[in-house]
């Protein structure tokens, strides 16, 4: 995460769980939680919880994490762009 757009200090490492299917994982701190969304392994879909919590939220849609979510999306629009030109090129050569 670059500096001014980190979590803050408690909602980083405040425990979350996280849903795969019917699956309920975690816990996960917040912090892992967003490196999670950089990777690709969870999306602005994922739906969350903190640990302790039932009712479960899209990602997207919990505040503290909208612009991680916008962040990740746009990294991962870079990246497949970035694929897609290294690709064109060896095909090229």
């Amino acid at each position: 995460m670059l500096a001014g757009q980190e979590l803050n200090e408690e909602l980083s490492n405040q425990q979350w769980l996280f849903r795969q299917g019917d699956l309920v994982l975690g816990p996960l701190t917040g912090r892992q939680l967003v490196d999670k969304l950089y990777t690709g392994e969870l999306t602005a879909d994922t739906l969350v919880a903190p640990r302790g919590v039932r009712d479960f939220s899209r990602i997207r849609d919990v505040e503290a994490f909208k612009v991680h979510v916008a962040r990740a999306q746009a990294k991962a629009r870079v990246d497949a762009e970035l694929e897609l030109t290294r690709s064109r090129f060896h095909m090229a050569m």
